[in-house]
């Protein structure tokens, strides 16, 4: 029998191997949806599979909420509601949450809590759906600006490039993959850096040609990606200048546009 799960706390962490100190591959927030697939044979682990992009990862049994099949196809129903704050307040039963910009949000009249159970978000909300307007998947990108790199984190206390640009194309009303490699993939190829867009995203290769960074293009040969921090450098044909370090820092391989 198939098991559902619901990320019922702020930030879960998403980790490479069964155990603590394993990397963080990536982060479940708030509301996010997920299969069970395995459990180790003491139970403590689950490997998962997010609902929304496919990733797959293990997550510590004290973090797993255990939901329903029909919660779990139910919720996927919803017109989806998103916090934009950077940190808001959400009031459970008992219980206050302070749940990242990004995190989908539970609607009352339609409870996924339960009949008795009473909630209260404090804060910005946004309805998802597509926007073709790249100023609206721009403003939303600055909103993580100098949000330190995390490797797998996707929250504005630390962001890598892909779950930046996960993140900001998820309130945007696009699914992206997971990894910057997976990204690479999606949309439409724009052949140069002449017919680009703002909102376009670039993407780099390491000295074996292999994609590992990503970040969205910006009006005036700019971009915003997740490199130390998040930060907007000079973007040309050879890839990306930082002004700071005086020099190349990553080696442009591909265009792509996801807003059509």
């Amino acid at each position: 029998m198939e098991e559902y799960g619901y990320c019922r706390l702020s930030l879960v962490p998403v980790r490479g191997e069964a155990r603590e100190s394993s990397e963080m591959v990536t982060q479940l927030l708030f509301g996010d949806l997920y299969c069970v697939l395995e459990y180790t044979s003491n139970r403590e682990w689950l490997y998962i599979e997010s609902q929304a992009d496919g990733y797959k990862g293990w997550i510590g049994n004290k973090l797993h909420h255990k939901v329903t099949e029909a919660f779990f196809q139910e919720a996927q129903q919803r017109q989806p509601i998103a916090s934009l704050e950077i940190c808001g307040k959400l009031h459970l039963p008992g219980q206050l949450l302070y749940i990242v910009m990004g995190s989908s949000l539970p609607i009352e009249q339609q409870s996924l809590f339960g009949e008795d159970e009473k909630i209260k978000f404090e804060g910005k909300t946004h309805l998802i759906r597509k926007i073709k307007n790249a100023d609206v998947l721009k403003d939303f990108a600055f909103q993580y600006i100098d949000t330190p790199y995390l490797w797998g984190g996707k929250s504005p206390f630390g962001i890598d490039c892909s779950g930046l640009m996960q993140m900001v194309f998820k309130l945007g009303g696009y699914q992206l993959q997971r990894d910057a490699s997976q990204q690479a993939l999606a949309g439409e190829e724009v052949a140069t850096m002449g017919a680009v867009m703002e909102g376009d995203l670039a993407f780099f290769h390491n000295q074996q040609g292999r994609i590992t960074h990503v970040g969205m293009v910006l009006a005036g040969n700019k971009i915003i990606h997740a490199s130390g921090r998040v930060r907007i450098d000079r973007l040309d044909e050879k890839g990306i200048y930082s002004e700071q370090e005086k020099k190349y820092t990553h080696s442009l391989s591909r265009l792509r546009r996801i807003i059509t």
